[in-house]
Parts: structure tokens; sequence; C-alpha cells
């Protein structure tokens, strides 16, 4: 049986690993590294779920104005449970 990835005896210890995960020094088929900054991944996280949000609340406010807040909230928890998924998919590329 073989195994889906190499493993190299020797010294473990690399001045740049070819990706964060134990153990080091294994090559990855497919691993890509990210290309983006953590605050640009962030701010694009942040924009997308305010778009999601703002549509959210503009479409629930005209089908049914007289929401209690209650009933938005709840409206906009369920939002949120997905937002994360699709503000990834849709703003992801750059």
């Amino acid at each position: 049986m073989s195994l889906p990835f190499n493993i190299t005896k020797g010294d473990n210890k690399m001045t740049d690993p070819s990706n964060p995960y134990y153990p080091i020094g294994i090559e990855i088929a497919g691993y890509l590294a990210n290309d983006m900054s953590v605050p640009m991944m962030l701010s694009k996280f942040f924009v997308g779920c305010g778009i999601i949000f703002g549509t959210t609340y503009v479409i629930v406010k005209r089908v049914q104005p007289q929401l209690s807040k209650t009933e938005l909230i709840t409206i906009m928890w369920f939002v949120l449970s997905t937002s994360p998924l699709f503000s990834f998919v849709i703003l992801w590329d750059g």
C-alpha cells in the first residue's frame, strides 16, 4: 500500500516548509498557500456579510414590514448561519 504523500527521512527542520502541517517535510498534492493576508480575507468576509445582511433586511422589510424585532433577529440568525459560506464563495476571487 502506498501513501498519497512522500515522507523524507532525516532532518525535518526546514527553513521554508512547503506547507504548515505536520509532519514537516512531506509533499501534499494540490496544496496551495494563501496568497492574501489575514486583514484582506477578513475584510472580504465582512463586506460579504454586510451585503448579505443588508439585502436580507431590505427584502424582509419590504415583504413583511410588520415583523417584530424578535422575528427579524430570528431571520438574521438563520442568515448568519449560512452567510459565511456564501460570502467566501461569492467574493473570494479578488
